[in-house]
This record gives C-alpha cells, structure tokens and sequence, in this order.
C-alpha cells in the first residue's frame, strides 16, 4: 500500500565503482502526501531534485539538507511527469 503517510520520497546518490553504479540512500524527502511519479536532477545543480505527485504538487528539494525549497501547488489533478529546460531555469 502507499498511502499518504507510508512513505517518502528518497533520494539516492550514484557513485562509480569499477565501471558501474553503486546507490546509496542519503536521506528522506518529506513533503508529498502520495505517490511520486516523476524524479529529476536539475541540469545546473546535482544537488537540487525536482519531483511530482498524485498529490496534485511538484517540488523542489535541496538533497544535501533534505529539505524542500519550493512546492508547485495550483494544479488539480495527479502530475505525472516533470523536467527542467535545459538550462535549469524552469519546471
């Protein structure tokens, strides 16, 4: 099940290890009240991480802290993917 309060979104970092990619979890990202659909890198800085949600939000995480920078709230229904332009300015 994964209902509001069963889980958080979490962020992992990849790290190179003899020509492949070992994950490790680095924290909890709390904020969403659903399911994450969409996770992404932002193009000008690894550290910060965009995501959406059946709750209807996008967010913006500062991955180092663990904390949310910002949250997009004004749509109504669950938002599936997202992405930055490639410059990293925009959503």
């Amino acid at each position: 099940s994964q209902g509001a309060s069963s889980s958080a979104p979490t962020a992992i970092m990849a790290e190179p290890c003899q020509n492949e990619f070992e994950l490790h979890k680095v924290g909890d990202l709390r904020g969403h009240e659903s399911r994450i659909f969409s996770a992404q890198f932002s193009p000008r800085d690894d550290g910060v991480l965009a995501t959406c949600s059946e709750d209807a939000t996008c967010r913006v995480w500062d991955v180092a802290e663990g904390s949310q920078i910002f949250a997009l709230r004004d749509h109504t229904e669950a938002i599936y993917s997202v992405t930055w332009s490639p410059d990293g300015s925009t959503l």
